[in-house]
């Protein structure tokens, strides 16, 4: 099903004048206008006269040629007097039926003819009208060569913008989602630029932007709370965006922000697939045409607009590369005196709980295990979570009482991580907030990030890592991994030698009934000891970008090594793989290596592209605070 905003069909761009953004554009009815009275004035070339009396001769012999033909074969002149006769009466009607066509014919060919002798067909450009529209090929190579990190922002911003909006417009579509996005391999393309010059701020650089997309976009949603499914194959998207470069700064990055809008609604055709069954659902039917494009319009389309802040080197390193601030050590080990939730006889007699604690730092979340009937329990577990450089400085603790409806709260805590990494190391009973009674025993430290190997054989024995198996226990280094991109990798997962490839995911993707020949799908897993991620996909590319960082604290490093394997989620079956010793990276300056990885068991000058840095957790020598804190 196609739809068309507006239901109209789409009208040319209207051309700007360089006088300013708000000026009326020119008349193409003014450019080059000839007057018919003056071509009969302009000479003849000889090859000109030439061409027209060889035309005046053939049509005269094609004229006499039957006549003698007639004469040959020995037919009567009454003959040649009738084809005469009809010749001459078809031509007087034929000239009198097309008398304008014909002069209208003969006004373009002295038209055509004199514009050819003025200015060579060469020398006109497409955009002859307006001028001030200029062709920016070297910006749709750009276009081409950022489109992967485009679609990334795309990604973002209808996962984190439009989901939420469109969860929120309807309760039928509370549980709507995008489980697909690929905004395909054909970028966008920009058709002209128009900078302003004049009556504009000289603080300030304004450019409209004719754009055209027409992309092999395909993005899949899910409404899960009515188990139906629905997607878009493609998108057709034409209209003008203005770009305000503002303000413009006299240091780098020169300019402080981005203002991304359309002044008018573009044109947009979106190719639906699955919407059958999305139509036939109660309340639905009607809505998701109407809520996507109000959507879209409400945050592209003028008074609407995306700014965009740019950041200096430094926040962009940090961006792409996020080195924790510090790791938190939590000894998570008791409480007394906790409130009994769980009562008999309506309350008259008390019993004990079933307390366990979720402790919160950012978006990290850990739980403890369930000590049952007690309010004294006793833990005993060890979290390490990463601090990074941002607002977020609470920890968060809350303990609760576990029920089979609805878990009973024991109290909570919020401690500030400044003054953890200020003391460095406490071990102390925390008096709980918004109950009667209850206390809990903490134990913290702080870890600071060495960028050398000098103090490892001083951890590892703190924390017995020399004795001990090499995937368990505390952790000792930090192992921080960018993923950027990937190169040649093979086209067909099959066409490369499969000796080291699984046998199972060679027969699987051989008994596929998918087409081994097409684009693959590719994602990365890391794994190091019992730890793994996962990148995200990017669907049918053989150079994919990624763009991602993954964080493993690492117990010891002298041991332990880093395995890569590169998937295709399309096949099944693997692209490539390699594995690192982390022991390497010991011999690295500053423990950090940024290089082209060469990839194993895959085709020929298969690569990946990675960023990765080692840094040892250690802990200052400082006073260990221990008393009660009211």
């Amino acid at each position: 099903m196609s739809a068309s905003v507006n239901g109209v069909e789409p009208k040319p761009a209207p051309a700007v004048s360089q006088n300013g953004p708000g000026s009326v554009p020119p008349s193409p009815t003014n450019v080059n206008t000839l007057e018919p009275g003056l071509l009969d004035e302009e000479p003849q070339s000889a090859v000109t006269d030439t061409t027209q009396m060889g035309i005046k001769f053939a049509k005269t012999f094609l004229l006499i040629f039957p006549i003698y033909v007639l004469g040959y074969l020995e037919f009567s002149f009454s003959w040649v007097l009738i084809i005469l006769a009809a010749l001459f009466w078809l031509r007087r009607n034929q000239g009198s039926r097309f008398a304008r066509v014909n002069q209208a014919l003969q006004f373009l060919e002295h038209e055509e003819r004199a514009v050819r002798q003025t200015i060579r067909s060469s020398e006109l450009p497409p955009w002859v009208h307006f001028p001030d529209v200029e062709r920016v090929e070297w910006l749709n190579k750009t276009v081409h060569q950022m489109w992967p990190y485009i679609c990334q922002f795309v990604d973002k911003l209808f996962r984190e913008t439009i989901e939420p909006a469109v969860q929120g417009a309807n309760a039928h579509l509370s549980t709507f989602t995008f489980s697909k996005i690929d905004m395909g391999d054909k970028p966008l393309r920009v058709d002209g630029v128009k900078v302003y010059t004049e009556n504009v701020d000289r603080r300030q650089i304004i450019m409209d932007l004719q754009i055209s997309f027409v992309g092999n976009t395909e993005i899949d949603v899910d409404i899960k709370k009515y188990y139906c499914r629905a997607g878009i194959k493609s998108i057709q998207l034409n209209g003008v965006l203005r770009v305000i470069m503002d303000p413009l700064l006299g240091d780098m990055p020169l300019i402080g922000a981005l203002s991304v809008f359309f002044l008018k609604k573009p044109f947009l055709d979106i190719n639906w697939t699955g919407l059958t069954n999305m139509l036939d659902i109660p309340g639905i039917n009607g809505l998701c045409d109407g809520i996507i494009q109000d959507i879209i319009y409400s945050y592209l389309v003028l008074p609407n607009k995306i700014t965009i802040p740019l950041v200096n080197e430094a926040q962009i390193s940090r961006l792409r590369f996020p080195m924790p601030k510090g790791i938190l050590r939590i000894h998570f080990l008791e409480a007394q005196d906790l409130v009994g939730k769980d009562t008999f006889l309506g309350g008259l007699i008390k019993g004990k709980s079933d307390p366990y604690g979720v402790i919160q730092l950012g978006n990290q979340l850990f739980r403890s295990k369930i000590i049952k009937d007690t309010v004294n329990p006793k833990w005993n577990e060890v979290y390490e979570a990463f601090v990074y450089d941002n607002p977020e400085k609470n920890v968060v603790i809350e303990l609760f009482d576990e029920d089979t409806d609805k878990d009973d709260y024991l109290g909570s805590l919020t401690i500030n991580v400044d003054e953890l990494e200020k003391e460095q190391k406490v071990d102390e009973w925390f008096v709980l907030d918004d109950v009667a009674t209850g206390k809990l025993h903490l134990k913290t430290e702080w870890l600071s990030l060495l960028p050398t190997p000098d103090k490892l054989e001083e951890v590892l024995s703190s924390i017995k890592a020399d004795k001990g198996q090499a995937n368990d226990g505390l952790s000792s280094a930090l192992l921080l991994v960018h993923l950027d991109s990937a190169k040649n990798l093979p086209r067909n997962p099959l066409e490369f030698n499969s000796a080291g490839l699984k046998k199972g995911t060679v027969n699987k993707a051989l008994k596929s009934g998918k087409k081994v020949a097409s684009m693959p799908s590719p994602f990365v897993q890391f794994t190091v000891g019992h730890k793994s991620f996962e990148s995200k996909t990017r669907f049918k590319t053989n150079e994919p970008v990624w763009e991602e960082a993954f964080t493993f604290l690492i117990h010891n490093p002298k041991i332990q090594e880093l395995e890569v394997e590169v998937k295709d989620e399309k096949h099944e079956c693997s692209l490539g793989t390699f594995s690192l010793p982390l022991s390497n990276l010991l011999q690295e300056d500053q423990m950090t290596i940024s290089q082209r990885f060469p990839l194993k068991n895959t085709g020929p000058g298969a690569t990946l592209k990675m960023k990765m840095a080692l840094r040892v957790t250690h802990m200052h020598k400082h006073l260990t605070h221990t008393f009660l804190f009211n």
